[in-house]
């Protein structure tokens, strides 16, 4: 009995531990992490934001700029943010309030 119960916990083993292992360290990168992103922001009004994939790929918030038109509003994206857009989910945010507006922002993976 002692023999086919080791065998079940070593077979049990081995099953488990190349799955785990391969979500942590074998996921393909996510299109946001390849291609970038693209920005599409509500009301817009001549406005952009570049967000780089390698910031996407560090997985690390930081605020930034939103240039164009007779103004700019930065956004900031938190580090959960960013980690939702390395796996490939959207994220969806509001810039600054500047000239008594600001504009809803969606960021995805580019295709």
């Amino acid at each position: 009995m002692k023999a086919s119960l080791r065998l079940f916990v070593t077979l049990a083993g081995l099953a488990l531990t190349p799955l785990s292992a391969g979500c942590e360290k074998g996921a393909p990168p996510s299109k946001c992490e390849t291609n970038g992103t693209m920005v599409e922001l509500s009301g817009n009004h001549g406005h952009s934001v570049d967000i780089p994939a390698d910031h996407v790929k560090r997985g690390m918030g930081g605020t930034y700029a939103v240039k164009g038109g007779d103004h700019e509003h930065a956004i900031v994206l938190k580090d959960e943010d960013m980690k939702k857009l390395k796996a490939g989910t959207s994220v969806t945010t509001r810039t600054s309030s500047v000239n008594s507006h600001l504009h809803e922002v969606t960021i995805s993976c580019k295709p």
